[in-house]
C-alpha cells in the first residue's frame, strides 16, 4: 500500500513540475537587451505589379520604434499622427525623431530605428538593440513613388524570440489619408482621412485582389544582461 501511495505522490509532482514547464512564458526578460536582425526582401516588381508601373521604385527610408504594446507607430482607423506629414513629403525623419523622442523619456519607447531605403526588387538587412520591456517592434517604409502609400510590420510581438529563431510575414499596403493622389505619381490635396488598407488601383492585381510588395523576417541575433 506504501508503494502505491508513494508511486501517486510522484506522478502527482511530475505532473506538477511538468504543469509549470507549460505555463512558463516565453518572453524578453527585463534585465536584458536583445539584438534582432531584421531582413526586408522587396517584391515590387513590374511583373508583379503591371498596373501602371512607375520608375525608379523603392522602398523610402525605413523608421521604427520598439515599444510597450499601447505605443505603436499608427492605429489602422485613426488620422496619421503628426510626424507622419513630413515624412511622405519629402522623406525627412527629424520630425519622426523628435516625436518618438518625448515617448523615449517617458520610458514608454526604447528604440528609435531609422535606416536609408532601397529598390523596390532588393534586400534590406539592419539591426536593432532593445531592452525587454519593450518588447514590441513596428516599422514602416514609404511606397516610392506614391502619394502616401506604405508597407509595415506594426506592433510585433517579439516574445516568442526570446529563445531563438524569428519571424516572417508578407506586407499589404497601406493609406496613410494625407493627400489625395490616385495614382503612384500624383500627390493630389491634402487630406485627413483615417489610415487604411489600400486595395484599389494600382496596387491591386488587375482581376482583383492585393498583391504583396515584401517579406519581412525578424531574426533573432543575440541577448546581453544589462
Amino acid at each position: 500500500m506504501k508503494r502505491i501511495i508513494l508511486g501517486i505522490l510522484v506522478l502527482l509532482a511530475f505532473a506538477a513540475c511538468k504543469k509549470d514547464d507549460d505555463d512558463k512564458k516565453i518572453e524578453l526578460s527585463a534585465d536584458s537587451r536583445y539584438t534582432f536582425t531584421v531582413e526586408i526582401q522587396g517584391k515590387w516588381l513590374k511583373e508583379t505589379h503591371p498596373t501602371d508601373y512607375p520608375t525608379d521604385t523603392q522602398f523610402g527610408k525605413i523608421v521604427g520604434i520598439s515599444h510597450r504594446s499601447e505605443n505603436q507607430l499608427f492605429k489602422k482607423g485613426n488620422k496619421a499622427p503628426s510626424w507622419m506629414k513630413s515624412y511622405f513629403e519629402s522623406q525627412d525623419t527629424g520630425a519622426f525623431v523628435n516625436y518618438y523622442n518625448d515617448y523615449k523619456d517617458g520610458n514608454r519607447v526604447d528604440a528609435i530605428i531609422v535606416s536609408n531605403g532601397f529598390e523596390a526588387d532588393k534586400k534590406k538587412t539592419f539591426e536593432f538593440t532593445t531592452d525587454g520591456k519593450h518588447d514590441k517592434v513596428s516599422l514602416l517604409m514609404q511606397l516610392s513613388p506614391s502619394p502616401d502609400w506604405f508597407i509595415s510590420a506594426n506592433n510585433i510581438n517579439l516574445n516568442p524570440l526570446a529563445i531563438g529563431g524569428y519571424i516572417s510575414f508578407l506586407v499589404f499596403p497601406m493609406d496613410a489619408g494625407l493627400f489625395s493622389g490616385k495614382t503612384y505619381t500624383e500627390r493630389g490635396n491634402e487630406t485627413n482621412e483615417n489610415i487604411s488598407y489600400k486595395t484599389d488601383s494600382p496596387v491591386n492585381y488587375p482581376n482583383g485582389g492585393v498583391n504583396q510588395f515584401a517579406i519581412i523576417t525578424i531574426r533573432f541575433k543575440g541577448a546581453k544582461k544589462i
